[in-house]
């Protein structure tokens, strides 16, 4: 079973670390198994190719850290440096820096190129071991410190050195993300559901905290032109649409406590599902109108989509039932029902033709939106669909799956899958 993917850089192969310790390839272009590299004890736990694709790092829950060499299908390198399981690994740009970190709360830079270094030439600790906080280019770290809780710090990889100290204000931010340049940094705490964004050169906090709840639909939080972000406030009977270029706030009052929420592919509207009643409501951005969408929907509705062209909005319900809404007539199109567990989440192809729909049991269904009559039953063989999305071209959908199961020593572990279908005829 798959813990852990990564894409070659030529995009022609796909390499997954399994559960049982070994890493296998897969052709794209043919969909067919290659090699077999074995060395890892446990899972592996995070891949990733070096820029020029000669070579494959990978880390497992035995703590070590292993290079290998693809041509002859060896291990170059095995790097011992960690106490605990080895969780994530990453490579600079230029191939000259290998970053690793590890449950042991450590994160460690270790040279590539030239005479590799038995040790690390930075370690340093950090409450959140992730390496979300490399910057794109390699040339920044961002840890948390055990010893400085409600400060970020900042190092500086090329000199090894701590570059500057970031003031938060509270604890538990250890999540990471960068702009391309590496002038911004994104942090956000899992202990307040809290985001702050910094300008790094000049040390100034740019926004007010963005209060984020993680959203399905058609994409993500963010608008199709990525200048607008959708949250959920911690008051739940609201919408915060924020304007990312000046940071200000747009609410969206909704009546009830909001459940999920999507934009309109012109990202100028938002379509809004809830416990407040079991209608699909319809905001503009600017929060000067907002009207219903009658879906008539048995239970609480879950899942929501809507069509690319903005002709049709697609919602799942607790009860099993799918319905299909006429956004410019404001009617329900059609009702689908054929699944007996609750919808968990729905797609809609990019040409509004076919909806797909899944469900807690683990069965994917493909629906015909004019005739209602179902085109594919899939099985994910229990595991639990958490989303669905068609490619661009309508020729694929993908279903990305989370499990949770004991093991015989008694501990609950997580993991996901991820299925892709072709939605072409004569195809699996």
């Amino acid at each position: 079973m798959p813990a852990s993917v990564a894409f070659s850089p030529d995009s022609r192969e796909l390499a997954t670390g399994n559960t049982s310790g070994d890493v296998i390839f897969w052709d794209l272009a043919t969909h067919e198994q290659g090699a077999r590299l074995e060395g890892h004890v446990g899972h592996v736990r995070s891949l990733v190719y070096t820029p020029d694709g000669e070579e494959l790092v990978s880390a497992g829950d035995d703590g070590i850290v292993m290079v290998w060499e693809l041509d002859r299908g060896r291990i170059v390198r095995r790097i011992r440096g960690h106490r605990a399981r080895a969780q994530s690994v990453a490579i600079s740009p230029d191939g000259a820096t290998l970053a690793t970190a590890a449950l042991d709360g450590t994160i460690k830079l270790w040279k590539l190129k030239g005479s590799p270094d038995r040790a690390p030439y930075l370690e340093v600790e950090s409450t959140k071991a992730s390496l979300g906080s490399l910057s794109p280019q390699g040339n920044c770290l961002a840890t948390t410190p055990p010893t400085h809780p409600g400060k970020i710090d900042i190092w500086d990889v090329t000199n090894a050195s701590l570059h500057l100290h970031l003031d938060v204000e509270s604890r538990g931010y250890g999540k990471f993300a960068w702009s391309a340049d590496e002038r911004l940094l994104a942090a956000s705490s899992d202990q307040r559901s809290e985001a702050y964004v910094w300008d790094v050169e000049t040390q100034t906090r740019l926004y007010t905290p963005l209060f984020v709840k993680p959203l399905g639909g058609r994409g993500s939080n963010l608008s199709p032109d990525g200048r607008y972000l959708l949250a959920i406030p911690i008051r739940s009977d609201v919408f915060a649409v924020r304007n990312l270029s000046n940071s200000g706030d747009q609410i969206l009052e909704y009546p009830g406590q909001a459940v999920n929420a999507c934009f309109f592919p012109d990202g100028n509207f938002v379509a809004c599902i809830g416990f407040a009643d079991h209608d699909v409501h319809v905001f503009s951005i600017d929060g000067k109108t907002h009207h219903l969408l009658p879906a008539a929907a048995d239970r609480p509705p879950v899942g929501i989509a809507v069509s690319a062209d903005g002709r049709f909005v697609v919602i799942g319900d607790q009860g099993g039932t799918v319905r299909v809404v006429d956004v410019a007539n404001r009617t329900l199109h059609r009702v689908l029902r054929g699944h007996e567990a609750e919808v968990s989440c729905v797609a809609i192809s990019g040409r509004g033709r076919t909806v797909a729909s899944a469900d807690t049991d683990g069965f994917v269904r493909l629906w015909h939106v004019e005739t209602g009559a179902v085109l594919a039953t899939l099985s994910t063989h229990g595991t639990k669909p958490l989303q669905l999305l068609f490619t661009p071209d309508d020729a694929e959908l993908m279903c990305w799956c989370g499990m949770h199961w004991v093991t015989a020593e008694g501990k609950g572990t997580n993991a996901g899958e991820l299925y892709v279908w072709s939605t072409r005829p004569n195809n699996k």
